[in-house]
């Protein structure tokens, strides 16, 4: 199939199924209203008939009431669960109760290098990681309505039964949704389905005193929680009739809203997976992983504890709560179209310890026999993908693999935690000429570090490859994700004052707001996403020569070289002209890219790669000028590769 017309008709279903969702909230009231109506018949006009119409002509402000009164409630818990989730993954993860990975836990030390390779592999920022801890289910999810507010949530199960490649290809199943940018609507969908849900619980409230009463004897009620109950009873004591009336239509009826809600969930989910199973397969050129997967789920047979999994349960990799309509797409299907010679046999899963042992080289070899047979048979998606760019996504692992473990052992750990990733910032700040500015900056970093913790990490990057120190500070984002807005401020702050001490903003201190604080100043609020605004390169041909001049004259230092480089590189596009470097200020720079960032994603590609032929019109690419394309393509929100 077509990648491309795969997305394209996925999200025209989306938006289609979408306005379903819409349907049922309308569904949800009209049946409140026309129960509650015929409860409440007596009190307009005595009648045997129910037929809705003659209902709604006898009390036709009622009908009004109830459906602006049911839409009220619906709209205030969808907006409660919106506020409650901003939009963040991070609030998904406590909502479903994980918590952060720990890599000093090997098995889950895999996981956080799994998801690093392919971050780096993909251009997508790193999500924050967690765990859904004594979760013996096998399943995944991520979350956030963008990119840069993404956390990605793995059960422990996962962890314990899925072998490298298996949970390899899960995420990068999950990664396809970011690409495709499944997850702002799931957030869209989840904040809905929420509200459906505040109708029930709505009822909840209002009954649950006569609950409470009913069951006073029951050990599950506490004396405390019968006397609050009996309480609030006898305060209503006078509208118990109407406090009723109102609580079990909202009550039950909700569960008949909950259930459009999943018909529709199930509906718009479907075709996503099926999408986002094919960019696995794609992306990790091996199908063993994500059948193997898919297998083992099917082997186990157990759904997610969590309370809150129902309202999230569209985000998860494979069903995970029992619903009247399913939100995936039947196990076996999804097998069957990536592996057609599948005996329809599931994998009862062992712990992956003992699987690894059994692993040996003979069942290996077989294993890779088979893979090659299997992918001859599979339609994979068009290698021509926008994405993968002219590379496959076999070399885009093995690089983005080789590049993470350049960077010493020591410096991962300590960028996986967020205090340590904090004072990595700082040490790359440091002046390594003028020693007099590096006095100083040490002066402003020492009050807010422990002394010995930081002078070990200062000590490790000092022997970094220049290379590496981009991947570092890649590195460091999910961990700075996990800071508090108090603690991210601060951190920023401290940040500006060491940039600020030499009086100037060196190229790796520009490259490095872009790199850092771009995508964490939008995971935090503090700037909103760009717009779209620009479809075209005449409208900020001036931003993008800006942006493009810069980059050659720091590559020569000379405007006669740069000028003829860029004319060069550029003489196709007549509108672009080079820009001399006295005109050029970090505050101009800034502008050209904050102008450059509303352009498409077409017109951010072609920036791109005149900026790649830009640093490679000497005949290479220092260590200095990848870092620069690496600030511009996150800039731009293409991710770092």
């Amino acid at each position: 199939m077509n990648f491309r017309e795969g997305q394209r008709q996925a999200r025209s279903a989306s938006r289609r199924l979408f306005a379903l969702f819409a349907l049922s909230v309308f569904m949800v009231a009209l049946l409140v209203w026309y129960v509650s109506a015929i409860l409440l018949s007596p009190l307009f006009a005595p009648t045997n008939s129910i037929a809705p119409i003659e209902l709604f002509a006898r009390s036709p402000n009622y009908a009004v009431f109830a459906f602006i009164s049911v839409g009220a409630i619906i709209a205030i818990g969808a907006f409660n669960m919106s506020k409650a989730l901003n939009g963040n993954g991070n609030a998904v993860a406590k909502m479903l109760g994980a918590r952060a990975i720990l890599r000093f836990k090997p098995i889950e030390k895999r996981l956080l290098n799994i998801v690093e390779e392919m971050a780096l592999a993909s251009g997508i920022l790193p999500p924050s990681v967690y765990v859904l801890n004594n979760d013996e289910s096998i399943n995944a999810l991520v979350a956030g309505e963008n990119q840069r507010k993404t956390a990605l949530i793995v059960t422990s199960g996962a962890l314990q039964y899925l072998s490298r490649d298996e949970l390899q290809a899960v995420a990068a199943h999950e990664f396809s949704h970011i690409r495709n940018n499944d997850i702002k609507l799931n957030m869209q969908a989840a904040c809905l389905l929420a509200g459906i849900m505040f109708v029930g619980h709505s009822g909840a409230v209002l009954i649950g005193p006569i609950w409470g009463i009913l069951l006073s004897q029951s050990a599950d009620i506490s004396e405390e929680e019968q006397a609050r109950n009996e309480s609030i009873w006898y305060s209503i004591r006078p509208f118990r009739f109407l406090w009723v009336l109102a609580g079990i239509p909202l009550y039950f009826l909700s569960k008949i809203g909950a259930i459009f809600a999943s018909l529709v969930k199930s509906s718009f989910n479907k075709e996503r997976e099926f999408l986002a199973d094919a960019s696995a397969v794609q992306f990790t050129r091996q199908i063993d992983g994500i059948t193997g997967a898919l297998k083992k789920i099917g082997g186990l047979k157990s759904t997610v504890k969590s309370a809150s999994a129902p309202v999230f349960s569209h985000f998860f990799f494979a069903s995970g709560v029992a619903e009247t309509f399913k939100s995936h797409p039947p196990l076996a299907e999804r097998i069957k179209r990536l592996d057609p010679r599948w005996d329809g046999a599931f994998i009862t899963p062992k712990p992956i310890a003992e699987f690894e042992r059994e692993f040996n080289e003979s069942k290996f070899a077989e294993l890779n026999c088979q893979t090659l047979e299997k992918l001859s048979d599979v339609t994979l998606l068009d290698s021509n993908d926008e994405a993968i760019s002219n590379i496959n996504a076999t070399d885009l692992l093995s690089i983005a693999t080789a590049d993470i473990e350049a960077v010493p052992e020591y410096l991962r750990e300590q960028a996986a935690d967020a205090l340590a990733a904090r004072w990595i910032i700082y040490a790359l700040l440091i002046d390594r000429v003028d020693r007099a500015v590096a006095s100083r900056q040490h002066k402003i970093i020492a009050t807010r570090v422990y002394p010995d913790g930081f002078e070990k990490i200062a000590t490790a990057i000092d022997s970094l490859k220049r290379e590496s120190v981009v991947h570092l500070i890649f590195l460091c984002v999910p961990a700075l994700k996990n800071l508090t807005i108090d603690q991210y401020k601060r951190f920023r702050e401290v940040v500006d004052l060491l940039i600020e001490e030499d009086g100037k903003v060196s190229l790796f201190e520009f490259n490095l707001k872009y790199l850092v604080f771009y995508p964490l100043d939008i995971a935090f609020d503090l700037r909103k996403p760009p717009k779209i605004v620009y479809n075209a390169i005449e409208p900020i041909a001036k931003e993008i020569s800006v942006a493009l001049s810069a980059i050659v004259y720091d590559q020569y230092q000379n405007d006669e070289k740069a000028r003829s480089a860029f004319d060069n590189v550029c003489k196709t596009n007549a509108v672009l002209e080079y820009v001399p470097s006295n005109k050029i200020l970090t505050q101009t720079l800034e502008r050209a890219y904050d102008r450059i960032q509303q352009s498409n994603d077409e017109i951010k590609r072609q920036i791109i790669n005149l900026a790649i032929e830009s640093v490679k019109s000497d005949g290479a690419i220092s260590p200095e000028e990848a870092e620069t394309i690496h600030a511009l393509r996150s800039a731009l929100g293409l991710g770092y590769m």
